[in-house]
C-alpha cells in the first residue's frame, strides 16, 4: 500500500510539473501578390541575395521577399496560390500553380511577399513548390 501511494504521488508530481508545449507555427501578417505578366528581369529595388539569383529581399520594419516561379504563359495572371508559415528561424513560402496550362510556352512570374510583425533579426526563407515539394530558394535574410 505504501509503495502504491509513493508511485501515485510521483505520477501526480510528474504530471503537474509538465508544461503544455505548443509546436504550432507562428503566424504573422502576411500578404502576397503575383506581379502581372511574364517577367524577364527582376526588379532591382531590393537587395540581391546571391549572384544569378531571382530571389531578392528587403528587411527593415517588415520583410519583403520577391522571387521567380516558372509557369505556363497562359493565363498570365492569378496563376499561383501562396501560403507561408514560420517555425523558429525558418519562414517557408509554398507556391502552387492553380491555373490551366493553355499555351505551349513557359515564363517566369514574380511573386512578391510581405511579412509584418516579425520579432527576429535573422531568418532562413525557404520557397518551395507545394505540389512537388521541390525547394526553389533557401536563403538567409538579415534585418538591416
Amino acid at each position: 500500500m505504501k509503495n502504491r501511494t509513493l508511485v501515485l504521488i510521483a505520477i501526480i508530481i510528474l504530471c503537474c510539473g509538465c508544461e503544455e508545449t505548443n509546436f504550432e507555427p507562428e503566424t504573422h501578417n502576411f500578404r502576397f501578390e503575383q506581379l502581372p505578366g511574364c517577367q524577364t528581369l527582376v526588379y532591382n529595388n531590393l537587395e540581391k541575395a546571391g549572384a544569378d539569383s531571382c530571389f531578392n529581399y528587403s528587411f527593415f520594419e517588415k520583410l519583403v521577399v520577391e522571387f521567380c516561379v516558372s509557369g505556363n504563359c497562359c493565363p498570365d495572371s492569378n496563376r499561383f496560390a501562396v501560403e507561408s508559415k514560420e517555425l523558429g528561424d525558418t519562414i517557408t513560402i509554398s507556391v502552387q500553380d492553380t491555373a490551366a496550362n493553355l499555351c505551349r510556352c513557359n515564363c517566369n512570374y514574380i511573386i512578391l511577399t510581405e511579412f509584418q510583425n516579425l520579432t527576429g533579426n535573422n531568418y532562413f526563407v525557404k520557397c518551395t513548390d507545394k505540389e512537388s515539394g521541390r525547394v526553389l530558394y533557401l536563403k538567409e535574410v538579415k534585418r538591416r
